[in-house]
């Protein structure tokens, strides 16, 4: 299923973002708080404006009851670093799904 999704991520994202070359660069799974993450980090270029400009963006999707949950985090490729990286790995690790701990 998690190289399925990776298809479909990068189809999800030429729909919503047309002609932006989008090119899978890593994935794997992340845990948090006792459920399962899959997370992608693609590049992309963003156009506006007359203007276009190379991204880094990190997905994070988890399945919670009957719903999909997405997080993304997003920088331009040039100021992107692993330190970056671990910052939004560490934000979405801080999620807290409180119904698992109720009696």
């Amino acid at each position: 299923m998690y190289d399925v999704m990776s298809g479909s991520v990068l189809d999800m994202i030429k729909e919503d973002y047309p002609n932006s070359s989008p090119e899978l660069l890593s994935k794997k799974i992340l845990t948090v708080d006792k459920y399962p993450f899959f997370t992608y980090k693609v590049s992309l270029t963003m156009s506006g404006y007359g203007d276009s400009l190379r991204m880094t963006c990190k997905y994070y999707y988890t399945f919670y009851e009957d719903k999909v949950i997405t997080i993304t985090g997003m920088f331009t490729s040039a100021n992107w670093n692993d330190s970056l990286e671990s910052l939004f790995d560490a934000s979405v690790c801080s999620l807290v799904f409180t119904d698992q701990y109720k009696k």
